[in-house]
């Protein structure tokens, strides 16, 4: 059963909430600086050796999630996180992840990792933009879809290619 995380962005204030499996946390209003916010996210997309980047991803993790969502993010269930078009913005799938056996994270533990490869990880764009969804379409229509596995020519992804294919 997947973690539901919302988090938007009204002016100076990030609001989170998040239901799990067991609990919801109610809804926590965190006054940030978005210039900071946004440097550190910068900050982290632009580095290239592992070892910065993981402390980069967990300086984020700190930054934007209170201590209390910090523990329900702590598990292996997939993350479904919504988000408005400002937060959306932000690499979340390289914030750093919660050590499960911790239910909290520890900067100095090796093992961590990213939120996109720890678990299953989903955006959902909340939007005033989209139309409602429509039905499903009738049986015998044709759906096609657009399915992007590697888009970096200079860097390829091990595997990526195959991957698509298979999908």
């Amino acid at each position: 059963i997947p973690t539901r995380l919302t988090v938007e962005r009204d002016g100076d204030v990030y609001r989170f909430g998040a239901i799990t499996e067991t609990a919801s946390a109610p809804q926590r209003d965190i006054a940030l600086d978005p210039d900071l916010v946004n440097e550190a996210n910068m900050e982290l997309a632009a580095q290239r050796d592992k070892g910065r980047q993981r402390e980069s991803g967990e300086f984020l993790e700190r930054l934007l999630f209170p201590a209390d969502l910090q523990q329900l993010l702590s598990s292996n269930a997939p993350l479904v996180l919504t988000c408005d078009a400002t937060v959306a913005r932000i690499h979340w799938e390289m914030v750093a992840q919660p050590d499960p056996r911790t239910g909290g994270g520890i900067a100095s533990e090796p093992n961590r990792t990213f939120l996109g490869i720890h678990r299953g990880f989903t955006r959902q764009l909340r939007t005033i933009f989209a139309p409602p969804p429509e039905p499903p379409p009738p049986p015998n229509r044709v759906l096609r879809v657009l399915i992007v596995g590697d888009p970096a020519a200079d860097n390829p992804l091990p595997g990526a290619q195959k991957e698509a294919m298979l999908v």
